[in-house]
């Protein structure tokens, strides 16, 4: 997959372009997708293992997104065409969620947007967006 895009200025992302290959793969016993991922964000080189599971028992899907420095965890929404990638902290005491929806377009293209909110969930503002395109090679 090959994907490009702009981020805005906001408290949580600098404004620039951003371009990343994604190469993914089912684990060997087929329980697991395994994604790995080569980016740029504002001229700076970034490498991320993504791994997606599904949850029988909670019918979820679930999301694990490994960096060298940290890994981060969410459940997936999936509603129609759309994939949201939740994730939630806190800065300076005030809780913030960020999230990432794809939507797809056709089995080989999906648009993607990351929004955050730091009021409860009343007012999304854009951090950036873009176009991922799945590649003609294996």
């Amino acid at each position: 997959w090959q994907s490009q895009g702009t981020f805005v200025d906001s408290p949580y992302q600098k404004a620039g372009s951003a371009t990343a290959t994604t190469t993914c793969a089912w684990s060997v016993d087929g329980q697991f997708m395994i994604c790995q991922q080569s980016a740029n964000l504002n001229g700076t080189h970034d490498t991320a293992l993504g791994i997606y599971s599904y949850d029988s028992a909670a019918n979820a899907y679930r999301f694990f997104n490994v960096h060298s420095s940290r890994t981060t965890t969410s459940t997936l929404t999936v509603a129609g065409d759309t994939i949201t990638y939740p994730f939630s902290f806190t800065d300076n005491g005030k809780n913030v969620t960020i999230r990432t929806l794809n939507v797809w377009k056709s089995p080989t293209m999906y648009t993607w947007r990351t929004e955050y909110l730091t009021d409860g969930g009343a007012t999304w503002s854009l951090m950036g967006s873009g176009i991922s395109q799945k590649s003609s090679s294996p």
